[in-house]
């Protein structure tokens, strides 16, 4: 077996187990601490196919080629992630085609406001805002953490706000 071969190979099947992995991980946690699941799982995943290709098998693989496509596949499983999953228009377009119409109403209490509520919820956990009776405000620490954000955003310049911005 070439080297480049038993890189492939290996790449392959760390990615495969890499998605088993994932995908049972964020289901078994209802996608609780989806962002730690998914690194931790790719330096588990990683380190114990390497650790199996150099010990146990007379592989040839070449180290840096596994690691970048490794890596790159991973990147791309996180994307998809957050692309796919956590998309609330995609999740307005499946209530849609579960069930022929919904109204405005409908569609916002389903999706956005329980969305806002998991978010808003997150938020008061992490002490970032606090809840003072039906009002929000924020927390020191939330400040401090919304100060760097537009410092980071000035820094790389991002000045749209997502996707659907004009």
């Amino acid at each position: 077996m070439t080297a480049e071969f038993a890189t492939l190979a290996a790449t392959s099947l760390a990615l495969a187990a890499y998605l088993l992995l994932v995908a049972i991980a964020l289901r078994l946690s209802a996608q609780s601490h989806a962002l730690l699941l998914l690194v931790g799982g790719a330096v588990l995943v990683c380190a114990a196919s390497l650790t199996l290709v150099l010990v146990w098998t007379s592989w040839p693989v070449l180290l840096w080629h596994f690691l970048a496509f490794y890596c790159g596949g991973v990147a791309i499983v996180i994307f998809l992630y957050g692309a796919a999953l956590k998309s609330l228009s995609l999740q307005m377009c499946a209530l849609l085609g579960s069930h022929a119409t919904r109204s405005v109403g409908e569609l916002a209490d389903a999706v956005i406001r329980t969305e806002f509520e998991k978010r808003i919820a997150l938020l008061e956990g992490s002490g970032l805002v606090e809840r003072q009776e039906n009002l929000f405000a924020v927390t020191e620490k939330g400040s401090t953490a919304a100060n760097r954000i537009v410092r980071t955003r000035n820094a790389l310049r991002l000045e749209s706000k997502g996707l659907y911005a004009m």
